[in-house]
């Protein structure tokens, strides 16, 4: 036990980091406002909806006259994350701000494991992990949740690219 606290100690702290650094968004005072109410949490619902009841979530008739949804990156049909809150809890505003901040702390969490693989100092990796989440790019694009998204996966990929080329 000793061992594994050890090790996420500073994956703890980041979570924590997070949490207190988007409080109205971690503590539910304020919902995320423009596009990621308007767009994605309307798409994300319909595909929770879909899901519950046992439908694949090809098509929306509910928008444009009907909605190519599985043809759309940004809807969230294919993204297992989605599917996962979909089917344990369905799609509300608050799994949406759940949503929202699980992507936060993965992109700390993220670019600690990158940072630490290059220098090999945990507390410099732990500083820039939360400097990357708490960073402009994820203030100022807390409404478009592919970004999000996008930003919180990208230092995986870059981190097991780079383990994949050493070894």
């Amino acid at each position: 036990m000793r061992g594994f606290l050890a090790r996420y100690k500073f994956h703890f702290f980041i979570a924590v980091v997070a949490i207190v650094g988007y409080w109205q968004v971690s503590l539910f005072r304020y919902t995320l406002k423009w596009d990621d109410i308007d767009q994605y949490f309307p798409w994300r619902y319909f595909v929770s909806e879909c899901l519950r009841n046992g439908v694949l979530p090809f098509w929306n008739p509910y928008q444009h006259w009907g909605y190519a949804m599985h043809a759309d990156p940004q809807s969230g049909v294919w993204y297992p994350v989605v599917w996962i809150i979909s089917l344990l809890h369905g799609y509300d505003v608050y799994a949406n701000q759940f949503d929202f901040m699980l992507h936060i702390v993965l992109a700390g969490i993220g670019m600690y494991l990158l940072v630490n693989q290059f220098v090999n100092d945990r507390k410099a990796a732990f500083i820039i992990g939360c400097s990357y989440m708490l960073s402009g790019f994820f203030v100022g694009n807390a409404q478009h949740l592919t970004f999000i998204v996008s930003g919180a996966w990208i230092p995986f990929v870059i981190y097991y690219y780079s383990q994949m080329y050493t070894s």
